[in-house]
């Protein structure tokens, strides 16, 4: 769960309508890497299942996330990423989401943790 200062972080990041959230397995004994990606972003029309979506992820990453940091970026924005470790929770929470499938049928080994990850900011070039 996050503690009080990642909660106000995370409730003031720039970007509020989109997030990115992978399956990651294992490579080595304390290094993993992405086994699936899938990103959730929320239409300018409000479209609702997916805003619904959006918003149970991003109360679960609140609830259940662990280590709020910065991870990575891309050309447009740097993300705060958490991890959630109890990867049957997560499975029994959204396995049924039809965007989040790939997630959960990646083919490439068990699924270490989830990353949930949140575009911050923009970067300037």
């Amino acid at each position: 769960m996050f503690n009080e200062i990642e909660k106000e972080r995370f409730n003031n990041r720039v970007c509020v309508r989109e997030v990115r959230v992978s399956a990651e397995r294992f490579v080595s004994s304390l290094m993993t890497e992405s086994a699936a990606e899938v990103d959730i972003v929320v239409p300018d029309s409000d479209y609702q299942s997916m805003k619904n979506l959006y918003d149970r992820l991003c109360q679960y990453a609140v609830m259940h996330g662990e280590d709020l940091q910065e991870l990575f970026q891309t050309d447009s924005y740097q993300y705060m990423s958490c991890f959630v470790h109890d990867i049957e929770a997560f499975k029994k929470e959204f396995e049924k989401e039809e965007e989040l499938k790939p997630l959960f049928n990646h083919d490439k080994g068990d699924t270490a943790e989830f990353l949930i990850s949140f575009p911050e900011k923009n970067i300037q070039s």
